[in-house]
Parts: structure tokens; sequence; C-alpha cells
């Protein structure tokens, strides 16, 4: 697993965040999908940007678990689309700020 999420069942009821903060990734995940910076999330919850990145990673890796797993691709939206959001998770993880930004504003 990532170095830089964990699960403890002991920090925020076993949600995986930011190691050495109670920061959920989900957290995370929500303010770059509505439109934060990176910059922003950076100041407002105290994380790297390597941090940011982890929890991109992390989630395209739930993600594609979803379309490997038996049975799984039949309870999410379609195989098809989760294995899109995963290859636009990994391209985000790899992107600078200013990529982001970028593919913030072609994605509406």
């Amino acid at each position: 697993m990532n170095e830089r999420i964990v699960i403890d069942p002991k920090v925020c009821h076993g949600q995986p965040v930011v190691r050495g903060t109670r920061t959920p990734v989900t957290v995370i995940l929500d303010c770059l999908a509505g439109g934060d910076s990176f910059e922003a999330v950076q100041q407002a919850y105290s994380i790297t940007v390597e941090d940011i990145r982890a929890c991109l990673a992390f989630a395209a890796e739930k993600l594609l678990q979803m379309t490997r797993e038996p049975g799984a691709a039949a309870t999410t939206a379609g195989s098809g689309e989760a294995t899109a959001l995963a290859a636009e998770f990994r391209s985000l993880e790899a992107a600078s700020d200013a990529d982001f930004t970028k593919l913030e504003r072609e994605l509406g």
C-alpha cells in the first residue's frame, strides 16, 4: 500500500488518511474534484504535493481493484467507466499543478 496513506481503526474510524494527519483521502479528493488547486489543498490541510498525489494514486488503485475483482464490474457504473476513471487518476497523479489546472479547464 501507499506509504503516505494509512488505514488505522483508531484514526477516523478506519478511513484511509494522509499519514501523520487525521485528514481522510476522500476530503482531499473532494477538494480537487471541487476545483481547489494543489496549493489551496496544501495550505488548508498542511500536507505536501506528494501527499496529494498519494491520495490520487490510492483512489486510482482502488478503482483498478474494482475492475479486477470478479463480479465487481457488474456492481459499478461499468467496468469501462471505472477503468477510464482510474486512467484519469493516474494521469492526474503525474501532472503538475499547472497541468492539473489546464485539465480542469478542458474537462469543464
